[in-house]
C-alpha cells in the first residue's frame, strides 16, 4: 500500500503532528525498488532511521567527492571536498534526507564507466538511477542516438531485475500503480503534494513564474513540453554531431538538460550538477577561450546563486547559460571522417 495515499496518511499521523503548512502526508513516490534500500530503517525509530540515514548520506558524499577527485576531476580531491561542502543544493540534500547524493554517486560511475569503456557496466548503473527515472531518460536518449547497444541492453536487463524486485516487495498491483501515482501526484493541490512549481529552477519552473498568470493550463503545459522537447532535440543533435558526445562535454552537457526539463526538480536536486561542475577544468581543455569564458562564468553563477538565496527563474536562466555555452562546445565537436557517426559516439 506505499502509493496509497490514506495509507501513507495513517502511517505519518504517528510520527508528524501538528504540520500547519501540510494538509496531508507527504507522499512516497519513488521507485518500488528503492524500498529495498529504505525498508531496513524501518527495524529502527524514527530518529534512529534518521540519524542512521544522514550518517549513510555523508558516506556516499564522500565516496562521490573521492571518485570526483582522484578518477574523474583535474581538481585535486581536497578543493573537491570544499567545493561539494559549499554547494548549497548539497547541504539541503542532507538537511532534508533526500536521496539526491545516491542518484549523484550512481551517475557518477556511470560517467567513469563509459569514459573506460565499460558499457555494461555504466547500462547497469543507469538502470539503478531510475528511481528518478525524470534524470535519466535524457542519458538514456544519448545512449540510443549514439547506438551504445551494450549499455543500452545492461540498462534493459537490470531494469526488468529491478522490475522484479520491485514485485517481490510490493506486488504486482502497486507496481502498476506506481505510473498512475505520479500522475495523481502532479495533480494533487500544492498543500497536499508540497510541489510548488514557481520554486522549481527548471522549464516549468520559469514558465509558472512567467507565464502561470497570464495563460490557461493547458497552453502553459504546451509551451512546457515544446520548451523541454527543443532541449532535448538540441541535446541528441549535438551528440550526433560531436565526435566524442559521452566524454566530459557531452555527458556534462546531457546531466544539465536533464535538470532543465526534468518535470519535478526540487533545490535538493540540483546536487547532481557537482559532476558537470567538477568536470568544467577538463572541458576548458577542450574548448575554444571564448566558448570558455561563456562554461566558466555561467558555472560561477550556477554554484554561486543558490548560496545567495536569489529566485529560481535566475537560477534556472543561469543554468540555462551553461547548457549553451555547453552545447556550443560540443557542436564544435565533429566526427573523424574515418568513422561512422555511430561508432564515434
Amino acid at each position: 500500500r506505499v502509493y496509497d495515499h490514506e495509507a501513507q496518511k495513517q502511517a505519518q499521523a504517528e510520527i508528524v503532528h501538528n504540520l500547519s503548512y501540510r494538509q496531508g502526508p507527504l507522499p512516497f513516490m519513488r521507485a518500488p525498488f528503492e524500498l529495498l534500500l529504505l525498508a531496513p530503517l524501518g527495524a529502527l525509530s524514527y530518529s534512529q532511521a534518521v540519524v542512521v540515514w544522514y550518517a549513510i548520506s555523508l558516506g556516499l558524499l564522500l565516496t562521490v567527492a573521492f571518485i570526483l577527485g582522484r578518477e574523474v576531476s583535474a581538481i585535486p580531491l581536497p578543493v573537491v571536498l570544499i567545493v561539494i561542502a559549499l554547494f548549497d543544493p548539497i547541504r539541503t540534500a542532507l538537511l532534508q534526507g533526500q536521496d539526491s547524493i545516491l542518484l549523484l554517486l550512481l551517475l557518477s560511475l556511470a560517467y567513469l564507466a563509459l569514459e573506460r569503456g565499460r558499457d555494461a557496466r555504466a547500462g547497469c548503473l543507469v538502470a539503478l538511477a531510475a528511481f528518478k527515472p525524470q534524470f535519466i531518460l535524457p542519458l538514456l536518449l544519448v545512449l540510443l542516438v549514439c547506438r551504445r547497444w551494450k549499455a543500452l541492453t545492461a540498462a534493459l536487463g537490470t531494469g526488468l531485475a529491478l522490475l522484479g524486485v520491485s514485485a517481490a516487495l510490493v506486488g504486482w498491483r502497486a507496481v502498476v500503480q506506481y505510473p498512475r501515482s505520479l500522475l495523481e501526484f502532479s495533480r494533487m493541490p500544492s498543500a497536499v503534494a508540497a510541489v510548488y512549481p514557481k520554486l522549481m529552477p527548471n522549464v516549468r519552473g520559469f514558465a509558472y513564474s512567467v507565464l502561470a498568470d497570464r495563460v490557461s493550463g493547458a497552453t502553459l503545459e504546451l509551451v512546457i513540453g515544446v520548451a523541454s522537447a527543443l532541449l532535448l532535440v538540441l541535446l541528441l543533435r549535438a551528440c550526433l554531431r560531436a565526435s566524442r558526445p559521452l566524454r566530459e562535454t557531452g555527458f556534462s552537457l546531457t546531466v544539465v538538460v536533464s535538470v532543465l526539463v526534468g518535470y519535478h526538480v526540487y533545490p535538493h536536486d540540483l546536487a547532481l550538477l557537482v559532476l558537470p561542475l567538477s568536470l568544467v577544468p577538463a572541458v576548458l581543455n577542450r574548448a575554444e577561450w571564448r566558448v570558455s569564458i561563456g562554461i566558466a562564468l555561467s558555472g560561477l553563477a550556477v554554484y554561486f546563486i543558490p548560496l545567495f538565496g536569489l529566485p529560481a527563474p535566475i537560477l534556472f536562466l543561469a543554468t540555462l547559460a551553461l547548457a549553451v555555452s555547453l552545447l556550443i562546445a560540443l557542436e564544435k565537436q565533429r566526427p573523424e571522417r574515418a568513422h561512422p557517426v555511430g561508432a564515434a559516439c
